[in-house]
């Protein structure tokens, strides 16, 4: 029967056979891995300005809009259909780019880059 272990504020279960265990820490390592790959892209935020830099937007990892500035006075120098593609033509500019990072956050945790097996 397997041993539990807490180890750091986590579990750690110890198996009665070596092979088990390589099974079990290969899992731990996984979610470990997991676990990180998904705060650092919780924690993503990616900001775009217009190319006037009359509008920047601001998204986070899961594709949030967190904030979006608009220059003082924009109102006044744009239609409010142009305003509406200029505001709209940022935020989805900025989500683009979150993907972009999402994914290399992703590679980085999960894909080899020295020839070693993740």
């Amino acid at each position: 029967m397997a041993d539990e272990v807490s180890v750091a504020g986590s579990e750690r279960y110890v198996a009665g056979s070596d092979a088990v265990q390589a099974i079990l820490d290969r899992n731990a390592a996984v979610a470990q891995r997991v676990g990180a790959a998904f705060n650092d892209v919780e924690n993503l935020r990616c900001r775009v300005a217009s190319e006037d830099e009359s509008v920047v937007a601001e998204v986070d990892g899961l594709q949030r809009l967190t904030e979006l500035y608009l220059e003082p006075g924009i109102q006044r120098r744009y239609r409010p259909d142009k305003l509406a593609a200029v505001i709209t033509e940022t935020v989805l500019a900025t989500g683009q780019v979150v993907l972009e990072e999402a994914a290399a956050i992703r590679a980085r945790h999960f894909l080899p880059s020295d020839g070693s097996d993740h």
